[in-house]
């Protein structure tokens, strides 16, 4: 029977090591006690290695290295594009790798370090994570042009009573943020439509006769085609804080160290 070079290098590490690194009984093969001590410390091995590659690269003229981003969404997608052609001009010698994901996944991405940086909104520190406050970012009632809130100058507490409402799935910060405002103002809404993006709820605002509460940097390019309307709360001021985790353990290398400050710059 021939041995997959895989399966017979980790046979031979485990003759090496003489201990199991893998629980065979099940499918698929899952690390047993010492094999998951053995592949976290490859793992900080392998970052401390990279840490001193890119110290020792960054004594030369030239930022090298690659950063992984996770993002959200609705980070703003067009503006982020630009600012990561922008910021590899600048640096060909640094790639940047980026995934889009939901906020929680964002969150366990550089936890679990399969991301350098996240980029999130309301970005938290604690368990081993530190934060970067990126902007504020004022939300703001959004619809067609041609709804009646459209009209309004700013949108106050009774405008919103009974609405038809798009939000964002009950799971996400900013929509526990929004029903926080609303609940404290007695507004009740009807959600008629749940996304976890703003994508899809400006999606689904250009079809329907309904609004949301969204980051007015979200819907720069639709304000500008004149898709949508934005219209200031009178009765609230809400933002959504804007900003980047990364581990506290990991050391920011200089292209990470780059990265963020021409985001903090951009923002």
């Amino acid at each position: 029977r021939v041995i997959p070079a895989a399966s017979q290098a980790v046979r031979n590490l485990e003759k090496h090591l003489g201990v199991s690194l893998l629980d065979r009984s099940h499918r698929p093969f899952i690390l047993t006690g010492p094999g998951e001590t053995y592949y976290g410390g490859c793992r900080r091995l392998l970052r401390d290695h990279q840490a001193v590659v890119d110290k020792v690269r960054a004594a030369g003229a030239e930022v090298t290295g690659t950063v992984r981003v996770a993002a959200i969404y609705s980070v703003g997608l067009h503006e982020l594009q630009q600012y990561f052609r922008q910021f590899m001009q600048n640096f060909p010698g640094v790639k940047v790798r980026v995934e889009y994901l939901r906020p929680n996944e964002v969150h366990n991405a550089v936890t679990q370090e399969e991301a350098d940086l996240g980029l999130i909104s309301y970005p938290q520190a604690g368990g081993g994570l530190a934060s970067i406050t990126l902007r504020n970012e004022p939300m703001v009632l959004a619809c067609q042009p041609g709804h009646p809130l459209a009209r309004k100058q700013s949108i106050r507490r009774s405008d919103l009573q009974g609405t038809d409402f798009v939000a964002f799935d009950p799971d996400l910060f900013i929509r526990q943020a929004v029903d926080r405002a609303l609940r404290r103002r007695r507004i009740r809404v009807n959600v008629i439509m749940e996304f976890d993006n703003i994508e899809n709820i400006k999606g689904a605002l250009l079809d329907l006769d309904a609004v949301s509460i969204l980051p007015r940097p979200s819907l720069r390019r639709e304000l500008e085609i004149g898709a949508l309307t934005a219209r200031p709360l009178a009765f609230a001021r809400l933002y959504r804080p804007l900003g980047i985790i990364h581990r506290k353990d990991k050391p920011l290398t200089p292209a990470m160290q780059r990265f963020i400050q021409g985001l903090r710059q951009e923002a």
